[in-house]
This record gives C-alpha cells, structure tokens and sequence, in this order.
C-alpha cells in the first residue's frame, strides 16, 4: 500500500492572525515531513514512472523531442497572436491520444476563439487567450459545484507558456483551427559556435544554412540536422568539438521546457498512470512582452481591473486549480517580484500647448521620486523606470506623444505605494504644459498593460506547504544535494506563477530544458545550444515526482493510491485559503 498523507487545514492569506516571531525567521529547509518522503520513494519505485523516465532519456525519443522543439518554436507566437502555436500544440495532444470527449480520461481543452469553458473570465485586455491543455482525469468523483460538473473537478496544473516578443506581431489570417499559414513559419538558422554573436537583423538574415523541414512541418534529418542535435556541457564544449548556435526566437524562453511539458503528457497517457486529482498539461498564452499574463488570468479568472480593497478578491478560482507548476527554466523558484506597467500619452488640440513637452514635464518629475525602499531601506527593494519615450503617429510629438513606465517589488504592498505616488504625477505633466501655455489643450490618459501581482512567501509558508516540500525533496533525491530555502528572497522573479500565487493557490517554478549556452531572450537573435541529457532527465525526474506527489497517484492494479498532498479533502478552494 503507498501512504496515506494526513489532512491540512488552511487560513487565510490576508487575515490578521498572530504570527511568532520565531515563524517569521526565514527557514533554511522546510518543516521535515517524512508522509511525503514516503510518497516519493513509492512514486520513484513505481514501474510506470520508472518506464517514463527510461524513455525520456532514450535517445531515440530524445531526438525526437529535439525535432518536436524545432517543429513548433518555429511557428511566429508573439504574445496575443499565439493561435498558430495553440492550434499546433491542441492537434499535437490529440495526435498522442488527448482525443475523447470532455470529461473523458484523456481530452484536449482548447478553442480557436479563445474561450475555456469554465473559466471565470475569457476576454482579457480586449482579447482572446488561446491556452491549449491536454487533461489527464483523476479519480476523484465527479461533483457538482455552482452547476459546473467537469470543471469544477480539483485539478493541478503543470504549464509552459507558448508565446515569445519577437516579431511583435504577425498576421492572423484564419481562426478555424485548421489551418496554419506558410507565413508564420519562421527560418531555423544555424551557425558555427565560434563564430560571433549576430548584432543586427541583416548579419541574422545573412546566415544561409537552417535547419530544414518538409510540407508537413516534420523537421528532416539531413547534414544541417547533424550539425544542430549535439548535446554539450557549456559553450567552451560546444566552441572546441564542433557545436553550432541555434537562432530561433522562444528557442529557451520557454519553448524547450514546453516541448517538455508536452512529452511529460504524452508519456503519462501512454503508462496509463491514473492521478487522483485531474492533472491539465497546459501550453499557455501572454507570458511575454505586453501579453500581461493572460494565459494565467484565464485559468485562474484574474480580473485586473476589479476594484476590490484585497489582492485575493482579483481572482476567482473556478476551475478549482488547486496547485501550479511553472515549467520556465526556474531552479524552484517561489517568489515572484510584482510589477505594474503604463502607456502614458498626451494628446494636444492646440500647439501651443506640446505633447512631447508634457511628456517631457511628467518624466521629469517622475525622475525625483524616491521609491518606497530609498525612503525607507527596511521595506523591500522598490524600483521603476520609463523605458521608453516615443511620438504616436509620424509628426514630431507635439500633437501626441507617449511613454511607458514599469514599477517593480517583491510585495503588493510597495507596489501599491509607488503607484501611488507616481499616479498624479501624470496628469501634472498635462497641466504644467497647459498652464505654461495659457491654454487648456493637452489632455493626459493612461492604458495600464501590465499588471504581474506580486508575492512574496512567507517563512511560515516555506516551511509547511506541501508543494514546496514536494519540490524540496525530490530536488534532493534527483540531484543529489539540497537546496537551502534562505537564498529565495533573492530570486524574486516575474514569471506566469505571479498570478496563482498572489491569489492564494501554491505554485513553484521548476525547469526540465537544459541547454549548454543560450542567449539574446526576448530579442530578434534568440540562440540556443542543446545541453547534455542527463542534465535534462535528472529536471525530468524533479518536475514528474512532484507532480505526481501534489496530484496524487493510483497504483497500477488501481486497489490504492498516493493521497493528493495538494488540498485532498477535494472541496473546491477559494483563493483566501491556503496551507496552514
């Protein structure tokens, strides 16, 4: 029989109860939980998962991954344009038997409108969110809950975001889910590892030799293949035995972690490895640029715009997802630095009040500002900046000129503070060139693009959420030493787990990717070099056991099972609850 883990109870994430001081010293490990070191011996034993991990690491299938990794990054997915890659990777789930019906042990939750049945919210920032997930049911009874059936259903997500920030934009053509246009396939170029890094689009465009692929999107072996499926151990490696850069936006961030994500799901549908609660492989839309994390307001139902006075009260929970993976190239990380992000404009009726000149004024005043943290050192690192100051159609900015700005802490409550301190210093740029003017002709207005709501874990949570303990321990079982939790707070990082972590449901950001050297994310000269496999199976490992330890697991004659550590009293939870 595996073991049976105890119940938890939860409190709110937002009340107002006493905490010791002795709980808000930063733990160094978590509370020692040996329930869950026993699931994860009996998860590590267990035949099935020993066949996943065999045949990840063959390299056959490893090749093959390599071929699925190209086939898709290919595809042109800016952020809010990523239909092609969702409608790619729905008809790559189906095509590994995530074919049934809603509600069946195996289906595929994806629309070429955008929609999630389910799902709290759909239309975010004026759009439509094209998240593809491929669904293994859990054996959990079904239940209804506000007249939802299926989707109500406590299910943990594992996820790996599609989209990247170059081109900005491509062309949508077609919305049937059947098509993808010859125009969004992007050249795979390959270079020489000792030759210099491109600087330029031109010196990019300039590199004749890619990687080549037939009618069908099917990734060919032939002498450029060679060249490029070489695993090394770092860029020295690749430089002196032959390695060759990979140029291809998303090719690290994230699409080879994606890819993973995928071939983890396609593995477990061919084990028949039956979870408890419903586990959803998620490939997921807006984590870059201007997406604004769309992907994960959709499964989450995250309303930015909802004036409410608690963080928690933004999202609402009712898909029931009761714990997150990010699959994004983080070493566990579980803290996620908040930011807030505007387009400033100005607009003039009149020239001789100067939009350019307004935006100038605002800028400038917004230069002396000292954050929450340069007022007070004690409070969490508080930083913003205005990246970029441009005119708005083609003459010289003085009929309408915009800028954006960025605000970024680890806690919401900073992040709040700096908000609203530079908030009126907006319309002030308006009415000082107004007044200098004598006119009343410039007028000041805002799109707020970006809001990743930020969260910080707290010591008492670091040592007693099962999640992180999960991820913890099989860290240490796979790789061979631990991780000391005291380092986190300087890992702050912005990811797509910003949003089920701020309102209240655990999520760790973990990696399975592994490439020997990489660089240019996020910009047109995106390149990769594959890294060495056992680097890869051993993140494998990591991510698979503690997946398989917060879903729960049944045994293979299907007579006992690993009970869910993710919330296994299987009521839907709200977002003010978490572990206690």
């Amino acid at each position: 029989m595996f073991p049976v883990c105890p119940r938890w109870r939860f409190r709110s994430l937002y009340g107002g109860g006493v905490v010791s001081a002795q709980e808000e010293q930063q733990p160094t490990r978590p509370d020692q939980n040996p329930v869950m070191d026993g699931y994860l011996e009996a998860i590590e034993q267990d035949a099935r998962v020993q066949a996943m991990i065999s045949q990840f690491g063959d390299e056959a299938f490893s090749k093959e991954r390599f071929k699925e990794h190209m086939e898709v990054t290919r595809i042109s997915s800016p952020s809010r344009y990523e239909i092609y890659r969702g409608i790619e990777m729905a008809n790559r789930f189906k095509a590994a038997g995530f074919d049934g019906e809603a509600g069946s042990d195996y289906y595929t939750v994806f629309s070429p409108d955008g929609k999630m049945p389910g799902a709290a919210i759909n239309i975010i920032d004026g759009g439509p969110v094209w998240n593809a997930c491929a669904v293994v049911k859990g054996s959990t009874p079904d239940s209804v809950v506000d007249n939802v059936n299926i989707f109500s259903r406590p299910k943990v997500v594992i996820e790996g975001h599609i989209d990247t920030v170059n081109p900005a934009s491509i062309e949508i053509t077609d919305r049937t889910g059947n098509t993808i246009p010859a125009h969004v396939y992007d050249k795979v170029r390959i270079a020489p590892a000792t030759d210099p890094l491109v600087s330029s689009p031109a010196e990019l465009a300039a590199i004749t030799e890619t990687l080549n692929f037939d009618s069908d999107n099917k990734l060919i072996e032939d002498e450029a293949f060679n060249k490029a499926y070489k695993r090394f151990d770092n860029l020295s490696d690749a430089q002196a035995n032959g390695g060759y850069r990979i140029y291809i936006p998303g090719y690290s961030d994230a699409m080879n972690n994606t890819m993973s994500v995928y071939q983890m799901a396609k593995l477990m549908r061919e084990q028949g490895i039956k979870p408890v609660h419903d586990i959803w492989f998620c490939t997921t839309s807006g984590e870059e640029g201007r997406g604004n994390l769309v992907g994960m307001k959709q499964l989450y139902g995250y309303n930015q715009d909802a004036e409410v006075a608690e963080l928690a009260e933004k999202g609402r929970n009712t898909l029931n997802i009761v714990a997150n993976m990010s699959i994004d190239g983080g070493p566990m990380s579980i803290h996620y630095l908040g930011s807030y992000r505007y387009e400033v404009n100005y607009n003039s009726s009149n020239l001789a009040a100067n939009a350019a000149m307004a935006a100038a004024r605002a800028v400038a005043a917004i230069a002396d500002v000292k954050s929450p943290s340069e007022q007070d050192p004690s409070k969490p690192k508080t930083t913003y900046t205005v990246g970029m100051v441009y005119p708005v159609g083609e003459d010289d900015g003085s009929k309408d000129t915009s800028f954006e700005i960025d605000m970024r802490s680890p806690v919401p409550e900073t992040l709040e503070e700096i908000n609203a301190i530079i908030l009126p210093l907006y319309k002030k740029g308006a009415d000082d060139e107004n007044a200098k003017a004598g006119v009343n002709a410039v007028v000041q207005s805002i799109k707020w693009f970006g809001d990743r709501p930020a969260h910080r874990r707290s010591p008492h949570l670091m040592r007693t959420d099962p999640l992180i303990y999960a991820a913890w321990a099989s860290w240490g079982m796979t790789k061979g030493t631990f991780r000391d939790l005291d380092q986190y707070p300087e890992r702050s990082t912005s990811l797509n787990d910003n949003v089920p972590a701020a309102i209240g449901v655990p999520s760790v950001n973990m990696n399975i990717g592994v490439t020997a050297a990489g660089g240019g994310g996020h910009s047109f000269n995106e390149w990769g070099i594959p890294g060495k496999l056992e680097g890869e199976i051993a993140n494998f490992k990591n991510v698979l056991y503690t997946l398989l330890a917060v879903a729960g697991m049944n045994g293979e004659d299907g007579s006992s099972e690993i009970v869910p550590a993710a919330y296994p009293d299987k009521a839907p939870r709200h977002v003010k609850e978490t572990w206690e």
